[in-house]
Parts: structure tokens; C-alpha cells; sequence
């Protein structure tokens, strides 16, 4: 037999080497299986689920429902006729609403002539430059209300600043004195009704102003 050589050496180490490191592996995944427990993949199971969803929006009105609302509505008032049309037809239109009008109040109407009442000619003579005293024509009755009567009152002594135009009408401008401010309207309604003779100078009837005391008694 002959001596190998040192290559032939050098190959068959590196087979050891190779049969040695697979022995290993081999018995390293060996243990490493025998010490775990063997386990089983996990199964994932899918199933379908019902949802109820809401229910969708309302569609929007469409221009034609919109157009509807805006146009004339047509009633057949008749039964149709022969050929189907209608005997007699109605349009009614929308209302068309109007603000109401409120009737203006006319202020200056219930306002007095305030005018008229200051540009009023309050003079005239004395009673002692007239050519004579004018005459009452009117009697001065006067009725006095139920409260005086009720307190007794008969009679009051008053005093009127006056005049007399040239007809004889009477003009209230104050009452002086009044001690029962009740019997105001009474001495009011008693001077428009007064007349005297027309106030006279010199043959011409004038204006007469003077201070007029009256007394007045109840004629009931």
C-alpha cells in the first residue's frame, strides 16, 4: 500500500468536516422539535353581517313641482262637451297681498282755529262812551246742576269779561269770578244764547266791552 499524499489528506478532512457539521444541524433541529409542543395554525373564520343602513334623503323638489305651486290653477267648472273639451274653465290666480291702507286721522279738523281765536278784535268802548247802556233781550236762566242743588246751592254771583258786537251777539273772553267752577258750562251755553241791543256813539252801532256781573238763581 502506498502513502497518500498530503492532498488527498487534506480532502478527507474537509469531509469530515462537512459529515460533522451536518450530524450537528441534524441533531439541533431534532432537539428543537422533540422539546415543542406542536402547534396547530389558527383558523380565521369570515361570516357576513346584515346592517341596516337609514333609509336614503328625500329627493328635492323638482322645478316642475316648484313651477306648480307659482302657476295659475285651471278648475273645470262644467261637465266637457261633445268633442271633450271643457264647457267652461276657471283660472285662479295666487293672491297677491297688499299691506292694509289705515285711514290717515286728519289732525288740523280737531284742532281749534288758533289763528282765528288770536287775531280776534277784542276791542271796543267803555259802557260810559256809548251814547246808551244796551239792553238784555235774553232772560239768564240758568239750571245748576243736582251736586249744587244737593249741597243747597241756589244762586251764584259771577263776574264776565265781555263783549258786545254790533249786533248785539255776546263774546265770553274770561270768566272774572266764579265760585262754582261746575256752573262754567252753564254760564257758556247762557252767553251764546244772550243778545243785547246794538251797542251806539255818536248814532253808529260799535263794539262795547265791560265787566259783567250777573247773579245767577236755579229755576228749578
Amino acid at each position: 500500500m502506498g502513502i497518500p499524499s498530503a492532498s488527498t489528506t487534506a480532502l478527507g478532512l474537509r469531509v469530515r468536516a462537512i459529515i460533522l457539521a451536518a450530524v450537528l444541524v441534524i441533531t439541533l433541529l431534532g432537539t428543537l422539535f422533540l422539546g415543542e409542543e406542536i402547534v396547530e395554525p389558527e383558523v380565521l373564520t369570515v361570516r357576513s353581517i346584515a346592517v341596516g343602513l337609514p333609509p336614503p334623503p328625500p329627493p328635492p323638489p323638482s322645478t316642475a313641482e316648484t313651477n306648480a305651486n307659482e302657476t295659475p290653477v285651471q278648475m273645470n267648472l262644467l261637465a266637457t262637451g261633445d268633442q271633450g273639451e271643457p264647457l267652461l274653465q276657471a283660472e285662479i290666480a295666487p293672491p297677491e297681498l297688499q299691506p292694509a291702507k289705515m285711514p290717515q286721522p286728519d289732525l288740523a279738523a280737531n284742532l281749534p282755529d288758533l289763528e282765528s281765536a288770536l287775531d280776534f278784535d277784542w276791542s271796543g268802548f267803555g259802557l260810559s262812551e256809548l251814547d246808551a247802556t244796551p239792553q238784555l233781550l235774553t232772560d239768564l236762566k240758568i239750571r245748576f246742576p243736582q251736586r249744587l242743588k244737593a249741597r243747597g246751592v241756589r244762586q251764584a254771583a259771577v263776574e264776565l269779561n265781555v263783549m258786545i258786537d254790533e249786533t248785539g251777539k255776546v263774546f265770553l273772553k274770561e270768566i272774572m269770578v266764579n265760585p262754582y267752577p261746575a256752573l262754567t258750562p252753564r254760564i257758556e251755553s247762557v252767553m251764546r244764547r244772550a243778545r243785547f241791543t246794538p251797542p251806539q256813539k255818536d248814532g253808529v252801532k260799535v263794539r262795547a266791552v265791560f265787566i259783567w256781573p250777573i247773579e245767577f238763581r236755579s229755576d228749578a
